[in-house]
């Protein structure tokens, strides 16, 4: 197989969970040359247009962290740098689950120091997807920006790290396999299949490597590499016994890395485990730095759920203050006001809802939904319902 294409399948696979400016950046930030040209490579990709993207991405710097003290064949190492630039590309767009409409990409965080800067990326899938890409800059000539890596929360990985760690598999020997798993200590028999697993993954045989994986130490389970991969060979896969198990040992031994956050509200979430879903989101929020309105509209929810009304009223209200244009915000504020009894600003979202985004919230639609089953009953909303439909008459 072209080890190219090795490297393309192992890394370009995407799993997700569905949830769902004046978004969280620096002040300053829209008046910063760096910011600026970093907007106008964000806004390329909005329209499909990924030529300044590449042009961006530092070759030598990115290469240099790929390849940094990783074991990896000498021409596959060749190879990939000869097509670098079609490779890059092609993971960026890799990357991303498929979507039943555009992908519009919003910065959300910008924080500089010096010449360097990270970014936080917001890409806006539909139906009411939200990922994260973290962008690390430099700011190169006239301070136009030079892209040096970035961490997909997405896939709960860092870009560089990701590539190496595949360009290793691609040809696993016993130091390479060892180098891999370090700081573990194997023994032969381990090194063996640990190497036949990562095989699995490079040829894409899913089934062989769930054969191979319960036969390994726990501990090589539970190693952070083999414990990412394993979730992401599930979800390729498409097994949801595998995909349980490796969401289950991912959570039991890397819930406080916010990386992972994507991937473990899926398993919280199905479970109906919301302490540590809320906290987990939490975690997320803090580390990308913004108080990003789609992160606050799924606080919101699970803190409603909790029980927690001044909580969710609080991070609703947040959401739509600082992005009123997110549909899902308004929904969490829709939820949070009638649970805090705030009848006529739980009109003015609904208001909001059929205006600003074409829903038809009549009294048989609302009544689906428990949380709003209560504002059918009240004067607010027989009036505000019988004044649209006489507007609607008229």
């Amino acid at each position: 197989m072209n080890a190219c294409r090795v490297l393309a399948l192992t890394v370009a696979a995407a799993l997700a969970w569905l949830v769902p400016v004046q978004p969280g950046v620096a002040q300053d930030a829209p008046t910063d040359p760096l910011y600026a040209s970093f907007e106008r490579i964000v806004s390329d990709l909005n329209n499909n247009e990924l030529n300044s993207f590449v042009r961006a991405v530092d070759e030598d710097r990115m290469l240099e962290a790929i390849y940094d003290k990783r074991l990896i064949d000498t021409e596959l190492r060749q190879q990939f740098g000869s097509t670098f630039a079609t490779e890059i590309e092609r993971i960026f767009v890799g990357s991303f689950r498929a979507s039943e409409g555009e992908i519009i990409g919003r910065i959300v965080s910008f924080q500089r120091d010096g010449d360097r800067a990270k970014a936080v990326v917001r890409f806006d899938l539909s139906p009411y997807q939200y990922l994260y890409h973290e962008f690390h800059l430099r700011a190169g000539r006239r301070d136009k920006a030079v892209i040096e890596d970035w961490i997909d929360f997405f896939r709960g990985e860092q870009l560089t790290q990701a590539v190496g760690a595949s360009l290793v598999m691609a040809k696993p020997g016993s130091n390479q396999t060892r180098s891999l798993l370090s700081p573990l200590q194997l023994t032969e028999a381990e090194t063996f299949q640990a190497a036949e697993l990562f095989k699995a993954i490079r040829d894409r045989k899913f089934d062989r490597y769930f054969e191979i994986l319960p036969g390994l130490d726990k501990r090589i389970q539970q190693q952070e590499l083999v414990a990412v991969t394993s979730v992401h060979a599930a979800q390729q896969a498409r097994n949801r016994q595998q995909y349980r198990a490796a969401l289950t040992n991912l959570a039991a031994n890397y819930a406080a890395n916010p990386r992972y956050t994507t991937m473990l509200l899926d398993y919280y979430l199905p479970k109906r485990e919301y302490q540590p879903a809320l906290e987990a989101l939490l975690r997320l929020k803090d580390r990308l730095g913004t108080d990003d309105a789609a992160i606050n509209s799924q606080l919101a929810t699970i803190e409603l759920i909790l029980g927690n009304k001044d909580a969710a009223k609080r991070h609703a209200e947040a959401a739509v203050a600082s992005e009123p244009k997110l549909e899902l915000a308004w929904w969490a504020a829709l939820r949070a006001r009638t649970a805090a009894a705030e009848y006529d600003q739980a009109i003015e979202a609904l208001e909001v809802l059929e205006t600003e985004f074409g829903h038809q919230l009549r009294g048989d639609v609302l009544k689906k939904d428990s949380g709003l089953a209560e504002l059918l009953d009240t004067e607010e909303f027989k009036s505000w319902r019988g004044n649209a439909s006489e507007g609607a008459e008229g």
